[in-house]
């Protein structure tokens, strides 16, 4: 379904007439560029104009795995060379089965420029990195991992002051405050990057939607920041903002900031206990696409949705497609009839898995014994996401759902404008407590140095001015909270 997709933005953004390049990010086993590769080699025209394939993927093991499954003479090739697959970039030349040149890169850095991108990332940003943060009274703290004093076991632990992190990941509450950024950091500065935007899709300045997405929680909720995911949407923005083109996002969660949601998965199986045998689990969070969205504020780019799985998958026809596939299924004489219910069996069921919005079902099949994160099923779970250039058409899915009515469709736009309305409500109501907190602190601090509530007749001439100040500072602030 990705490919039929590709194919359809190949031809709205008229890439015959240009070339282009495909690039994923995580290939994981290869096996989504394979099924890529096979149904474009039936579209010659298509195929034709594809002038590479990229694959982002730095794991030497990984590399090999998704050689082996795209490039038909791969064992023969590194008999010859050992190391072909190696390297920040790789510049042997390796050929798909249609002909197509194959590189791997450490990083999207790495991709050249100069045609049109189509990309595709499938629960690629999961795996980026967070940073763990926790609303305290004195404001955010970030959640470090330390050692047990006795047991060596690793824990979290709460810092008590600002972290680098803290200071590049967490805007102050307060607009006219200060952005702070630590040199040499390895941590990028998501709020000083934002109040340097000049030019965005925001109604509002990108920094204070940033701002108003981090301050609207209460004292004790924690929350995950990825800077690494807001850095790659940045270079994917960079990238097509320059040469045109369309990336394509799906991964689990939402369009708002992930709440506790990292975890580990072994064997396709879930635990929260990511500390328990480090090393040999995954480790994922649920995806902000409101973080990709920030990534790409500055550019000339937009990002469509994110919408459900359900929603895409629906819209570029599954369920025709299962049922083109069940009925020459059913006319194949080659097949015997088990082979015939098995096939059907599996088409029915795959597709029921895709676009399953069932809350009581975990993602995957009931037969099965693995679990999926977090609950319900895989069309409502996973969300989809596209860039483009602002001035390329939107792409075939992501524009008034087809299959809806005008009646859901208004039904949708109203919760989503109540949605934001409430976060407003919330953040200047935080905006507001905060400041009562940093007026209270200032005058405690006054009081403090001072050392007296009452006017001293020792005190110098300016020190008595203050004074008088601070005192009558202190008298409105006290009516004011009765």
């Amino acid at each position: 379904m990705i490919a039929i997709w590709l194919v359809s933005v190949w031809s709205t953004q008229n890439l015959i007439a240009r070339s282009c390049r495909l690039v994923e990010l995580g290939p994981g086993r290869g096996t989504l560029t394979d099924d890529i590769l096979r149904l474009l080699n039936q579209v010659e025209i298509v195929q034709q104009t594809i002038r590479s394939v990229h694959l982002v993927e730095a794991s030497p093991h990984l590399r090999k795995l998704q050689a082996e499954k795209i490039i038909p003479n791969i064992h023969d090739e590194l008999k010859n060379n050992p190391k072909i697959l190696e390297g920040v970039s790789t510049s042997a030349i390796l050929k798909t089965k249609g002909d197509i040149p194959v590189y791997w890169h450490d990083s999207i850095d790495q991709v050249p420029t100069g045609l049109p991108i189509l990309l595709y990332a499938n629960e690629f940003f999961d795996a980026m990195a967070i940073h763990k943060f926790k609303l305290t009274e004195n404001g955010w703290r970030e959640i470090m991992v330390d050692l047990e004093e006795r047991s060596d076991d690793f824990r979290y632990v709460l810092s008590p002051k600002p972290t680098t992190g803290s200071a590049h990941l967490i805007p102050p509450s307060n607009s006219s405050d200060e952005i702070l950024t630590i040199p040499y950091s390895t941590i990028p500065s998501i709020t000083s990057t934002l109040s340097q935007v000049k030019r965005s899709a925001f109604t509002n300045d990108p920094l204070e939607e940033y701002r108003k997405r981090i301050w609207s929680f209460e004292v004790g909720d924690t929350i995950e920041i990825s800077p690494d995911t807001f850095t790659v949407s940045q270079k994917i923005a960079e990238k097509i903002e320059v040469d045109g083109g369309a990336a394509l996002v799906i991964d689990y969660g939402d369009d708002e900031i992930g709440t506790d949601t990292l975890r580990a998965i072994k064997k396709q199986v879930v635990s929260g206990e990511i500390f328990e045998e480090p090393g040999t689990s995954d480790l994922s969070s649920d995806v902000d696409f409101g973080l990709i969205r920030f990534g790409c504020a500055g550019k000339a780019v937009t990002l469509s949705g994110p919408i459900t799985q359900q929603s895409f998958l629906k819209q570029l026809g599954i369920v025709q497609r299962k049922e083109v596939l069940k009925q020459s299924t059913l006319e194949n004489p080659t097949l015997t009839e088990t082979e015939k219910f098995q096939l059907i069996e599996n088409l029915e069921s795959g597709c029921a898995r895709l676009i399953d919005t069932s809350p009581t079902r975990t993602s995957v099949s009931e037969s099965s014994n693995a679990i999926a994160p977090g609950f319900g099923g895989m069309g409502s779970l996973y969300k989809v996401a596209t860039i483009t250039r602002t001035q390329d058409p939107v792409p075939f899915g992501f524009g008034e759902n087809e299959y809806l009515t005008k009646e859901e469709i208004n039904e949708r736009k109203r919760l989503a404008a109540e949605k934001r309305m409430e976060r407003d409500r919330i953040w200047k109501e935080k905006r507001k407590q905060y400041r009562e907190q940093l007026k209270e602190a200032k005058l405690a601090s006054l009081q403090a140095a001072f050392g007296t509530e009452k006017k001293d007749a020792q005190m110098k001439p300016e020190e008595s001015e203050t004074f008088d100040y601070f005192e009558s500072q202190l008298k409105k602030h006290n009516e004011n909270k009765e």
